[in-house]
């Protein structure tokens, strides 16, 4: 074969070539094929990073509310111990983490400041700063997402006070520690609260009335019979206990050894009028007359104030009952008569500004003693009280006919009952004038952030 031919056969293998090259990229047939043999990968990548960017929502949906709910935990137990410390709050808020699902160290990490070191409430003490961050699963999203990455959830807890309670029974375990019954006819333009865990921690029972803003308690609040509540906040049953805004108000025994052992209260009437502030052995019984309590503090020691007619004054008074021994305690008795008396409105009208009776914690037996006196305001008797009745041993129980006119009559008691027909109605501007403008504070756990 000649060169020429030799080329002309070569020339003809690469048109030949060229034009089946031609002809397969004119050809459209199995195109579609094709094009999804080489789209399926990126296609199924993004069908699996919806599928796991559902779980990734999920997931930061319960972590949040593992946060919330370990911070709340966190928050409350930091509340009723203030000392306590980061590795002992650490452990309440990771088991509160794992009574709902998450485990720290195995499924991620629980991290927990107080206080927290971001946001608003930063820096601040006794909030709870939650964070549950946890590795983020790529199941079917791994062609798209190559790198792990951290889901974080985070939640800050704290205390918020939202206005002021004008009743509290301070007893942890009493049934009924705070009840309404009977007729009774409450108005309080603040909230009642109990701290008793009972099931009837706070009772409202029979046809009494009651309205407050609003009732908390430590357990349950309960409402049978015909009786009423009215409230502009929802009542809030398995709150937080109230601490005691009086735990401090004395700070040691008030009695005097010279008064053990006597029997007989100091009687006055008129001619007494006006009673000069001091130590009163036996304490104090008015049956009739108009008495005038001049500004001062009153010891009643070895008894208590009875009241069975007449009528009382006094502006600017505190009286405290205290003894060398429980059983020698006094107490509050008011069946007759008239009574009319405001605490001191300040340091400079008396030594315990807003307090118009205490009685004295450090009374020894107090908590041995069993039949402790009760303080009653019972019959007919018309009160006007302004000032705290602090009464944290002992009860307080409002009976008969007692009523009361709009003033401001704080009452922290180990019990409190109103029944019969008695009333009670508070009002904001005289508890300022009582010098209470600072009562005892509701208060909350809640997220904060």
């Amino acid at each position: 074969m000649t060169y020429a031919k030799m080329l002309e056969a070569r020339w003809d293998r690469w048109t030949a070539c060229g034009r089946q090259a031609k002809r397969f990229l004119g050809d459209q047939a199995g195109t579609s094929f094709i094009i999804t043999a080489l789209a399926f990968p990126v296609v199924l990548g993004f069908a699996g990073l919806g599928i796991d960017a559902a779980m990734w929502y999920a997931d930061k949906r319960q972590n949040q509310s593992i946060a919330d709910n370990a911070a709340v935990a966190g928050t409350v137990a930091l509340s009723r111990d203030p000392g306590l410390s980061l590795s002992d709050l650490e452990i309440v808020v990771r088991g509160a983490a794992a009574d709902n699902g998450f485990v720290h160290g195995s499924q991620g990490a629980v991290t927990v400041n107080s206080p927290p070191t971001a946001g608003p409430n930063a820096g601040t003490a006794g909030f709870v700063e939650v964070v549950v961050a946890q590795t983020a699963r790529t199941y079917f999203s791994t062609m798209i997402v190559d790198q792990p990455f951290t889901m974080r959830a985070r939640a800050v807890g704290g205390i918020s006070t939202f206005g002021e309670h004008c009743v509290v029974g301070l007893d942890e375990t009493a049934d009924r520690a705070v009840e309404f019954i009977g007729t009774a006819d409450v108005t309080s333009a603040c909230g009642i609260a109990s701290n008793s865990s009972s099931d009837e921690a706070i009772y409202i029972g029979g046809n009494a009335t009651l309205t407050a803003q609003p009732l908390q308690a430590y357990g349950d609040i309960k409402q049978s019979g015909s009786a009423t509540v009215t409230h502009h906040a929802p009542p809030q049953p398995l709150s937080e206990r109230v601490p005691d805004p009086y735990a401090g108000i004395l700070d040691e025994l008030q009695a005097d050894p010279a008064c053990a052992g006597t029997k007989q209260p100091q009687k006055l009437n008129s001619s007494d009028s006006p009673v000069s502030p001091g130590r009163y052995c036996g304490g104090i019984k008015i049956t009739g007359g108009n008495v005038d309590f001049l500004p001062g503090t009153y010891i009643l020691d070895n008894g208590g104030f009875t009241m069975t007619g007449g009528n009382v004054s006094g502006d600017g008074v505190t009286f405290i009952l205290t003894a060398m021994d429980a059983k020698d305690l006094g107490s509050f008795n008011l069946t007759g008569g008239a009574i009319d008396q405001r605490a001191p409105a300040d340091e400079f009208e008396g030594e315990y500004p807003g307090m118009l009776f205490i009685q004295d914690p450090f009374v020894p037996d107090l908590e041995t003693t069993s039949n402790l006196p009760k303080n009653k305001l019972t019959g007919g008797s018309s009160m006007s009280l302004d000032g705290a009745l602090y009464f944290p041993k002992t009860d307080v129980e409002f009976r008969g006919g007692a009523s009361g006119s709009v003033n401001c009559t704080l009452i922290v008691a180990r019990r409190v009952s109103f029944a019969g027909n008695s009333h009670l109605e508070n009002d904001a501007d005289a508890c300022l004038q009582a010098g209470l403008d600072t009562g005892v504070q509701q208060s909350r756990v809640r997220i904060m952030e």
